[in-house]
């Protein structure tokens, strides 16, 4: 797949997946209730994961750690992609 432009970076911000947009925007959000089912619980290998450790990613850990999980379609090298934009992005912090 190819880079993501330059010019296109200030678009994502720090956004790596755009799971949380969807979330924020979602007007059915607005009846959810928290829930006790673990399958809906953060990961913790996910949680605790930083930019570095996504860079140095093997496929085989992608696999482990995102099993399951709706990230998975965005794919090791799509989240690698794009964290390289976020990187080169003046506005990263917003």
């Amino acid at each position: 797949s190819e880079e993501i432009p330059d010019e296109l970076a200030p678009l994502i911000g720090n956004k790596l997946y755009g799971c949380d947009t969807c979330q924020e925007v979602c007007p059915w959000n607005k009846f959810a209730r928290p829930t006790e089912v673990s399958d809906f619980a953060p990961r913790n290998a996910i949680m605790g994961m930083n930019a570095e450790l996504l860079e140095e990613m093997k496929d085989s850990d992608f696999e482990l750690h995102f099993a399951g999980s709706p990230v998975r379609r965005a794919g090791l090298k799509g989240l690698q992609r794009t964290l390289r934009a976020i990187k080169k992005n003046p506005n990263k912090e917003q």
